[in-house]
């Protein structure tokens, strides 16, 4: 491989040799870098032309970015930018709606029975009918709320005006259709 050094270059190696001082910040630079490859390599073995190639492609690509436009230097991307904007405003967004909502009462009701309510467990007869089982909560002026568990349970709570010792008591008496009757 042929020698590549050219005139400005072996005037800076000469300039670094005499030790005269950098006429701008580019030169500067340069002869720190310069400084830092001679310190690396032994004083006995000379830059061989497949070294100062490397070093040649190195300082190319150096001057190539820092001429590229800012957009296209290593810096942060657009997309990334955007991105970052993007999830810095859904972030924004999820603490202030979790703000407001706690500052809230639940606007939300359950479909099933609320815990505040007391329910009363039943186990119905096996031979009792939908039918019968609708008339029986109808006249107590109750509802299943949950159910049937594993074990065959239901649990029921009264409705409207019906206070839950009243629909107890109306579901003791029906023995015909109700096997068990536990209050919560």
């Amino acid at each position: 491989m042929a020698d590549q050094r050219t005139p400005d270059t072996e005037a800076m190696l000469a300039a670094h040799r005499e030790g005269t001082e950098p006429q701008n910040e580019a030169e500067r630079r340069e002869r720190a870098f310069i400084a830092g490859i001679a310190a690396a390599k032994p004083d006995d073995e000379p830059l061989n032309d497949f070294a100062w190639a490397r070093l040649q492609r190195s300082i190319r690509q150096e001057a190539a970015a820092a001429a590229a436009p800012w957009w296209r230097q290593n810096r942060v991307a657009p997309w990334q930018l955007a991105a970052s904007v993007a999830v810095a405003l859904a972030l924004g967004q999820l603490t202030m709606v979790s703000r407001v909502a706690s500052d809230e009462t639940a606007s939300y009701q359950t479909a099933s029975a609320s815990a505040a309510l007391p329910t009363i467990t039943v186990a119905f007869v096996p031979g009792a009918t939908e039918e019968s089982i609708r008339a029986l909560l109808l006249e107590q002026s109750a509802e299943i709320v949950a159910g049937p568990s594993a074990l065959g349970l239901y649990a029921i709570r009264p409705v409207g005006d019906a206070t839950i010792d009243d629909v107890t008591a109306g579901l003791e008496e029906a023995t015909d259709l109700i096997e068990s009757v536990q209050r919560d």
